[in-house]
């Protein structure tokens, strides 16, 4: 007997031979299945809710009641970072794409195990090695049949360290009933603000320190009172995040960043924005299919778009992240690990997740050129950056001794209020910058 993975899915078929198929396909992947077939949202439902799952599979063809947005919708509600996969014959660009605007985390051909397999490889599972298990169908449950259930009681009673173990959300918004008087003004002010389009970025260059030219801008947000003057994020984003508003407030820079790189790309080709994207916005289980939908009609040129994550949030929401990676890349924009510690934890997600570039946790900038355990750190990240192929950002440099020790240590840009602070127009003048952080020598 070899020894295989057990991989607890569902699977979404119109029928117990394609079901069959389908486990076979993920047997041949180098997996034991145990799981169940579900032929309608009921059944799914039901079964989302007994129990973690590893994966929810859908057949391309799928029974004549459910559609592929409906099986994510209702996977994301009940197991918000259980993944959504389309197993088709061919898992063309067409399908895959058509399975990321569904907000599934992907498609993998059938015929192909060994993609099938990092595709579907459990990336929070701890279970041990078991016996292969057969993949026949030995059972009914609900009328459902159970597909390659593990062939005795042994493998039921397995210890807890062996159950998949899901990530957990870090923002569960409040309702208006629930906030501090103070809190409740603010809800109403920023919901006006939505109402009105009371909003509007500032821009922060990023500027490489390698002489590449490029126009590198961070966007900022600020809201304008009923008067029309500034409100610095500090005193309405708190509100924001702890009511789920900020997934309204995201959804506005984004529209607000294409709009305008689009403008701005007329006149300047190698302009590009960075994007924050909050927690809550992360967990927003449309939010994949809404911004997919925005990227295609927007039709940028690649990699003008760049989304920042940051590193914790990423960490706890690790396979939502991935599929949200996934649509991003699809839509040819790019992606950054924001706040990043000299942490294995850290370091070992860059990696994970495939993303473009990190940004140094702006701790480590802190008098970076008198702290020795700072140097330390930022040297660390930067040489593990460069050996994995991944661009960094230095953020919140303020002095130029700091910014000579970046370039000496090969970060590749540099972000704060010494080269500039955030301003409401784009007019920061990169090519002259580029000649002068040339000049620091090792």
């Amino acid at each position: 007997m070899s020894s295989s993975t057990i991989l607890r899915v569902i699977i979404v078929a119109v029928s117990s031979d394609a079901a069959k198929a389908i486990g076979n396909a993920v047997k041949n992947a180098g997996f034991s299945v145990k799981g169940k077939m579900a032929a309608s949202l009921n059944v799914l439902e039901a079964e989302l809710q007994k129990q973690p799952w590893d994966v929810v599979l859908a057949a391309e063809q799928l029974p004549e009641s459910m559609v592929l947005s409906q099986i994510v919708d209702m996977t994301n509600q009940h197991q918000a970072n259980t993944p959504v996969i389309v197993v088709s014959q061919d898992a063309d660009e067409n399908i895959r794409y058509e399975a990321l605007m569904a907000a599934a985390r992907d498609a993998v051909s059938i015929n192909h195990p060994k993609l099938m397999g990092l595709v579907l490889k459990p990336e929070q599972q701890a279970a041990a090695p078991v016996d292969e298990v057969a993949d026949e169908v030995v059972g009914e449950v609900s009328g459902e049949e159970v597909i390659a259930v593990a062939d005795d009681a042994e493998n039921e009673d397995r210890p807890q360290e062996d159950t998949p173990k899901h990530d957990v959300p870090v923002v569960v918004p409040v309702g208006p009933e629930s906030l501090l008087p103070e809190e409740s003004q603010w809800f109403e002010r920023i919901q006006k603000a939505l109402e009105n389009d009371r909003f509007f970025c500032a821009y922060q260059p990023i500027v490489n320190l390698n002489a590449e030219p490029a126009s590198n801008y961070e966007l900022l947000l600020r809201m304008l009172d009923d008067d029309g003057k500034e409100i610095p994020p500090g005193a309405f984003l708190g509100t924001a995040e702890k009511t789920g508003l900020i997934t309204d407030i995201d959804r506005w820079v984004i529209k607000h960043a294409i709009k305008t790189i689009k403008t701005k790309l007329e006149e300047d080709a190698s302009t590009r924005f960075f994007i924050k994207l909050s927690t809550c916005t992360l967990q927003d289980s449309k939010l994949i299919r809404w911004l997919s939908e925005q990227l295609h009609a927007a039709q940028l040129p690649e990699a003008r778009l760049v989304f920042e994550i940051t590193a914790d949030a990423a960490s706890q929401n690790e396979q939502r992240v991935k599929t949200l990676i996934s649509a991003i890349r699809m839509n040819k924009c790019l992606v950054c690990l924001d706040r990043v510690s000299d942490t294995e934890s850290h370091k070992r997600l860059a990696v994970a997740l495939g993303v473009d570039c990190l940004k140094i946790s702006g701790q480590l900038i802190h008098e970076l050129a008198s702290n020795k355990d700072h140097q330390h750190s930022v040297d660390s990240i930067a040489r593990y950056a460069k050996a994995n192929n991944i661009f960094t950002i230095a953020q919140f440099v303020q002095d130029p001794s700091s910014l000579a020790f970046l370039w000496q240590k090969g970060i590749n840009y540099i972000q704060g209020y010494y080269l500039q602070r955030p301003e409401s127009v784009l007019n920061y003048k990169f090519e002259q910058e580029e000649e002068e952080v040339e000049m620091p020598a090792l």
